[in-house]
């Protein structure tokens, strides 16, 4: 035979008066998952399956739908304003438009105006002044980068070895798409 241990739970909205909602019923661990347990939870578990009203479909239509007339048809930011954009509005939309055609546009831009990108930190870095060293796979000098890591600044950095290997350079600034 099952043991079975009843509960009472406090109810601060009840004053301390008996309420069906009040008691508990807690049965001994061994007795919880007895095959007759089990039995009554898939018996009860199987009145309440899902039904065909339960479900509803989404239908798409390949109809053409109009749209309010103030709504912009094409696109608002064209090649030309990147131009005009500074270089905090270049930035966020590099970072943040990730895989979009108007990150390529930050990425040439921010090129244009002689700004490197280094794959290894994910950061553009810009020469402050002719490099001091110069081989076949680095150069060292005093750059500026953006970090967008822990503050939305540039910073210098003074001997800094930029390595060839970390440039990216599969972006062409003639490059029109």
């Amino acid at each position: 035979m099952e043991k079975q241990q009843i509960k009472r739970l406090p109810s601060p909205d009840h004053m301390g008066k008996s309420h069906p909602r009040e008691w508990v019923v807690t049965q001994a661990p061994e007795a919880r998952f007895s095959l007759n347990n089990i039995l009554k939870c898939l018996e009860n578990g199987s009145k309440h399956l899902p039904n065909e009203t339960d479900n509803y479909s989404i239908s798409i239509t390949s109809e053409k739908v109009d749209l309010n007339p103030l709504y912009p048809r094409k696109k608002i930011i064209t090649e030309q304003h990147f131009e005009k954009f500074d270089l905090d509005t270049l930035y966020f939309i590099f970072y943040y438009q990730k895989g979009s055609y108007e990150q390529f546009l930050a990425a040439r831009e921010l090129k244009k105006k002689t700004w490197r990108f280094h794959k290894k930190f994910a950061t553009w870095f810009k020469r402050i002044e002719p490099p001091r060293v110069t081989t076949d796979e680095f150069e060292q000098g005093t750059y500026v980068f953006f970090d967008n890591n822990n503050a939305w600044a540039q910073r210098k950095k003074a001997d800094f070895t930029f390595k060839y290997s970390y440039l990216e350079d599969e972006l062409n600034v003639e490059d029109k798409v």
